[in-house]
């Protein structure tokens, strides 16, 4: 399901008539707000029918500054007004609750609405509140003009925190307002917005706001699409959860896999073979152990809810025992969906204990950024995920290939044996096994993991069961076996170089390796390390 918004603060609809009616047409939203339309509230049902929408209202008994249309799609009911906003519940889509807002120029008056809108807050329902606000959140939402009250900006910042409001993912331009001078006198900021709670978040996990070109207002509309599914492309891939290794039966899992039937071949292979069956063997496990667990926790909560009642009424030691056993399985599972949104969201600054699912699951789905559309060099546009998804492999293959290969010249006369043949042993002998363990714990846990899946979190957990065959393994590499594709394998990652990426040269290449791999470069880089110095010549 997809529902489109369109709010603009058209700054009077005389002169921006047919940019409105043209932005119906194009986007034909369900629902559509002009702010400060300088019209008579007569007009609002004129305009109702010259758009071609099923139900219109205005703030009229607070100035009328927002008149607001919607489709029959839409079952809405006006729930709250004023004079700088207006809050609607739109009862067939989960009881969604939107308030649009047009906010005074005055950071005193400004305050009302913060007021007005902290009563309205009801966290256990998804709630969006999009529209001219009329301040920016910092000074890195403006450029040019004069610095913005820091109060303002204070007091806007601690009515967002406290309603435990969002930024909503957004595409295009970032800067919403211009003053329409020109040259240096030009100024930009970010008055425009859209925020939403983490509630809402769950219920459209795709949704997304852009800014659309100005014309004929020092506004920029913004149009807001609510997805509630996230548009994937490609297969899931595998990831070790650090939250497993605190469940009794991991260990058991990861053994009776590991140790499973034998497996031929050389030790490399024989490694890629258990990961590749440990693998299918998580997946299975997680599921059937962790795939309820926020079911879980609500029941858990329930049930202490209810023993805590019944003591309050009548004590019991039965009771009482039952209820200090739940809290403290609810607080294993807690921490548990703790460090798995932590993992996920890629948190490190977060101390354990200040948990807020909510919170983490908003970040991680922020940090997640999804490309909606990507512009190649002759001028089309790729739009859908397959487009995004052939179009970026063309390009970074292209990008990455190997140069035309050319006969290079014979050097060797002009480099010095600096190298000892003792040096030479100490490079390439077999590492023992402390000095495998070392390069693992080089690699911190919560680093991104390579294609297998598999951290370096899971080889530090599971040594006992698994550092027999790895040290084996990485025995059998340094005396010149060649590692299998599977440990050659990377994740090509594309990092933005910029806010909202448009073109694939916007994206700078990386490549996270499996754990495997780094270890055998490690132990390689820590044994040159000290012998640089050997062969590098002083800068001159």
């Amino acid at each position: 399901m997809k529902v489109s918004y369109l709010y603009w603060n058209a700054r009077g609809l005389g002169k921006s008539r047919k940019r409105l009616k043209n932005l119906v047409t194009k986007f034909h939203p369900k629902l559509l707000v002009i702010a400060e339309p300088m019209a008579r509230i007569s007009r609002l049902d004129m305009w109702h029918d010259r758009l071609h929408f099923d139900g219109c209202c205005s703030n009229v008994e607070e100035g009328g500054k927002l008149w607001l249309f919607w489709s029959q799609d839409l079952h809405l009911v006006v729930e709250n007004m004023g004079d700088q906003f207006l809050t609607v519940r739109i009862t067939n889509l989960n009881d969604f609750r939107i308030t649009f807002v047009y906010a005074k120029c005055s950071y005193l008056e400004r305050r009302r609405l913060w007021d007005s809108l902290m009563g309205a807050n009801i966290h256990h329902l998804p709630w969006m509140v999009m529209g001219d606000f009329n301040i920016i959140r910092n000074d890195s939402e403006r450029r040019g003009g004069r610095p913005r009250l820091a109060l303002a900006m204070e007091e806007f910042n601690s009515w967002v925190g406290s309603c435990g409001l969002l930024d909503m993912p957004s595409c295009g331009n970032s800067l919403s307002w211009c003053n329409g001078h020109s040259g240096r006198s030009r100024h930009w900021a970010r008055l425009d917005r859209c925020l939403f709670n983490t509630v809402a978040l769950d219920a459209f996990p795709g949704a997304n706001m852009e800014y659309l070109a100005r014309t004929s207002s020092d506004h920029a509309p913004m149009a807001v699409s609510l997805e509630n599914q996230l548009i994937r492309y490609g297969f899931p891939s595998f990831k070790f959860q650090q939250m497993w290794v605190s469940h009794a039966q991991f260990f058991y899992c990861v053994s009776h896999s590991w140790n499973g039937d034998d497996v031929g071949g050389s030790r490399l292979y024989m490694l890629v073979t258990k990961l590749k069956r440990l693998k299918i063997a998580l997946r299975t496990w997680n599921k059937h152990t962790f795939g309820k667990t926020v079911s879980h926790i609500a029941a858990l909560k329930n049930r202490i809810k209810g023993l805590e009642a019944s003591l309050q009424t009548e004590y019991a030691e039965d009771v009482e025992d039952d209820l200090v056993a739940s809290q403290l399985e609810l607080s294993v599972w807690l921490n548990r969906e703790e460090q798995r949104l932590a993992q996920q969201a890629k948190q490190r600054w977060i101390q354990k204990g200040e948990a807020n699912s909510a919170f983490f699951r908003a970040v991680s789905r922020r940090n997640h950024k999804e490309v909606k559309a990507m512009q190649l060099e002759d001028g089309s546009i790729l739009s859908s995920p397959k487009q995004i998804h052939d179009g970026a492999i063309t390009y970074f293959s292209n990008f990455l290939k190997a140069g035309n290969s050319c006969d290079e010249p014979n050097l060797g006369d002009l480099v010095q044996l600096t190298i000892s043949q003792d040096d030479n042993d100490l490079l390439s002998c077999v590492p023992l096994s402390q000095e495998v363990y070392d390069a693992l714990c080089s690699i911190p846990e919560d680093s991104s993991s390579g294609p297998d899946g598999f951290g370096s979190g899971f080889y530090r957990s599971c040594w006992h069961i698994v550092g027999t065959d790895v040290v084996a393994a990485v025995s059998e590499f340094f005396q010149g076996m060649a590692l299998p594709r599977f440990f050659n394998a990377t994740h090509l990652v594309l990092i933005p170089k910029v806010e909202n990426p448009t073109s694939f040269d916007k994206f700078r290449p990386i490549s996270l390796c499996n754990v495997f791999y780094k270890i055998c470069t490690k132990i390689m880089v820590n044994r040159l390390s000290p012998l640089l110095a050997n062969f590098i010549s002083p800068e001159q």
